[in-house]
């Protein structure tokens, strides 16, 4: 069902009967890819923004739409019996769609805990565009990572949920109100009654028009209007949200390299898919799966699948967006 309303749709809609489908993976000239690799492989995304043909699945209809960059090509043949046919193929299309975003999720969350990517920005930036250019100076690969979460929540795919709220909030409230729903959202993940700020593995971006987007960190402190302490990263100056000013929070976790002080381990109990399932019914097993089984023996970090969220806030909407979160969880927030 793809685990989402809309598979189920098209599982109603399909109808009753059997159907074969074939799957291959081809190369850009048509042939069939006879051997698979496995390895380091580079970012995800090298661009500022990623868009919905960089990481899930494009149709080609015609070969001349086939990109003359494009390596490879997935095939779907289907021979039916009483089912819909065009709607089997939506139906495949959207799980493989949602293992690509998913993949890419994953690689790209991989890449920045070791590495550092220099992004391309356009030439000619709106105020948009600034924004998301200044917030990727501040934490490489957050504009891309919050791209890919807003086309896996459109595709849709189980693991990526959104929550939002558009109530206007005073700018004064702005740093209390992301510190509450960040406590939250830490209890609820890793089991715990409160949580001590600020967590390392918890990077906190404040964006101003004036001052751009800085690393800031937080904490609460009673002595505060608003109950929050607000501090630069960079300069270790306090900054205050004036009743003029209009800031935006935002809060990732997930991206970027591991905390060495206070770091948050995530358990296998907290995630949506703890790993990559390799293994096949004894009935069903073949010399693929038997390699692939071989290689998660050797090498178990590779189908290891992670945890991620980002929460921001801002005058006029507060969003949630997880990653891979355990629904269980999710359903206690």
């Amino acid at each position: 069902t793809t685990l989402t309303e809309k598979g189920r749709l098209f599982s109603r809609q399909a109808g009753s009967g059997i159907a074969i489908i074939h799957i291959n993976l081809l190369r850009s000239n048509g042939e069939e890819v006879g051997q698979i690799h496995t390895g380091e492989t580079g970012p995800a995304i090298t661009n500022l923004h990623a868009s919905k043909s960089d990481i899930s699945l494009i149709d080609v209809t015609d070969e001349k739409t086939l990109g003359s960059g494009e390596s490879f090509r997935i095939s779907v043949k289907i021979i039916n019996t009483t089912v819909d046919v065009d709607v089997l193929h939506k139906w495949v299309h959207l799980s493989l769609s949602q293992v690509l975003v998913a993949w890419n999720v994953e690689r790209h969350l991989k890449w920045h805990k070791s590495n550092s990517t220099k992004r391309e920005t356009p030439h000619c930036l709106n105020q948009e565009q600034q924004k998301m250019n200044s917030i990727e100076k501040s934490m490489p690969g957050l504009p891309a990572l919050m791209d890919m979460l807003n086309i896996g929540v459109e595709l849709p795919h189980p693991t990526i949920i959104k929550v939002c709220s558009d109530k206007m909030i005073r700018s004064t409230l702005l740093a209390s109100t992301l510190l509450a729903h960040l406590s939250v959202v830490l209890c609820a993940i890793f089991n715990q009654k409160a949580i001590s700020f600020p967590i390392d593995d918890v990077h906190i971006i404040r964006y101003t028009d004036y001052q751009k987007a800085i690393k800031v960190t937080m904490c609460s402190d009673n002595t505060k209007g608003n109950g929050v302490r607000v501090v630069s990263t960079k300069k270790k100056k306090n900054l205050k949200d004036k009743p003029t000013d209009n800031p935006e929070y935002f809060c990732v976790f997930g991206l970027g390299k591991r905390g060495e002080q206070r770091p948050h381990r995530v358990q296998a109990s907290q995630l949506f898919f703890q790993d990559i399932n390799a293994g096949r019914p004894a009935s069903e097993e073949s010399a693929f799966s038997q390699a692939l089984m071989a290689i998660k023996k050797s090498n178990p970090s590779l189908f290891e699948r992670g945890l991620a969220f980002v929460l921001t806030v801002s005058r006029r909407r507060r969003s949630l967006i997880t990653f891979n979160v355990n629904p269980q969880i999710l359903a206690s927030m």
